[in-house]
């Protein structure tokens, strides 16, 4: 006997990744293959160390990276993404951080299956919009 939808529910739309049925605090690779993109390219706005629990039992500081258009800040876990910072990108203190653009993208793992990293290599700098005041004159 088939069921009445509960009018109160939401639609799935069924492109989207069924790992986003499970709401997440960071950053995860289903964020990116729900608007159809494998990365992801914005400026940071802010960076702390933030309380992370990965165990459920286990409390540790990590760095979390909070971007201008992402409404969801990237949990940086990897050393990997940490060694692509200073090798990469420049980035020598937390300093650094604000107002570097980065790209993330995802990767694929083994062992972990889908994951996101920061792409070892840097996003070209935006050329800067003309002023269109100034033209002329």
């Amino acid at each position: 006997m088939p069921t009445t939808p509960n009018p109160n529910a939401r639609q799935l739309d069924p492109a989207h990744a069924i790992d986003s049925a499970f709401p997440a605090r960071f950053l995860k690779p289903w964020h990116l293959t729900n608007n159809g993109i494998d990365t992801f390219t914005d400026t940071v706005v802010h960076a702390q160390m933030e309380p992370v629990t990965a165990d459920g039992k286990t409390t540790e500081h990590k760095l979390v990276l909070y971007f201008d258009k992402a409404s969801t800040p990237y949990l940086v876990s990897a050393k990997a993404d940490v060694n692509t910072l200073k090798t990469r990108y420049g980035v020598t203190t937390f300093g650094d951080l604000t107002d570097l653009r980065v790209t993330l993208e995802i990767v694929h793992d083994r062992r972990h299956g889908e994951l996101l990293r920061i792409k070892p290599t840097p996003p070209p700098t935006p050329q800067p919009e003309s002023d269109q005041s100034t033209e002329g004159a």
